[in-house]
């Protein structure tokens, strides 16, 4: 296990209880944003939609890119790319295992968490779930986990391949989700809870894929 996986295998421990034990930081760091009775002024500002806007264009970017420039690399004069096609493809296959089937179809799609503008406690009128704990409040798209914090986790997929500044990738994804979870969060969109284990989950996925492109963990 690398030094890496065993920094986030802690945290995810350390996460895992934090929010288990004590639910209400949810609440506490969305009622920050809260203007009463339901508003959250602040998710309108520009700077917080160019951030959501970039995200969501930044994914369906790659989700056109990454698959040409694979196909590229079979063509005759490619050899730079034919050198990068196990990467593009791991790169590729993370993005459409983790942000894609985990967090929107396995979870944001099952998991049933109300989103915090939704619940009583912020002026909504539907019942605030633990991250952890599977509800009935949503029916799909729901609040566990944000899919754009998943997106901008992605750079620290790249840690797994790099050869050199490993944590410097790392470093990058875990600055991006957390300015992504911000504007999430400041929008009444998401809690904190969806943005640490969003960036959880994309970790590990990027492990298993890592696992099956290349053989090794």
């Amino acid at each position: 296990m690398s030094r890496m996986t065993a920094v986030v295998l802690v945290f995810t421990a350390v996460a895992a209880f934090v929010f288990t034990a004590f639910p209400s930081i949810d609440i506490a760091v969305a009622r920050f944003f809260l203007q009463p009775p339901n508003d959250f002024p602040l998710g309108r500002e520009p700077w917080v939609l160019a951030i959501f806007n970039g995200i969501t264009q930044c994914a369906r970017a790659m989700i056109v890119l990454l698959p040409l420039a694979f196909a590229a690399s079979w063509l005759p004069g490619m050899a730079a790319l034919r050198r990068q096609r196990s990467n593009i493809a791991y790169v590729f296959l993370v993005l459409l295992v983790g942000p894609g089937l985990m967090v929107h179809e396995v979870l944001k799609d099952q998991w049933g968490r109300a989103r915090p503008a939704q619940i009583v406690e912020l002026g909504g009128d539907r019942q605030f779930t633990p991250a952890l704990l599977p509800a009935r409040q949503c029916d799909r798209n729901c609040s566990f986990v944000s899919g754009h914090v998943a997106t901008a986790f992605m750079p620290a997929a790249l840690a797994l391949i790099a050869t050199r500044r490993r944590w410097l990738w790392f470093a990058t994804g875990v600055a991006f989700a957390t300015i992504t979870g911000y504007c999430r969060a400041a929008a009444g969109s998401h809690f904190v809870s969806d943005a640490v284990f969003a960036m959880i989950v994309v970790w590990f996925s990027a492990l298993i894929v890592h696992r099956l492109v290349f053989g090794v963990g």
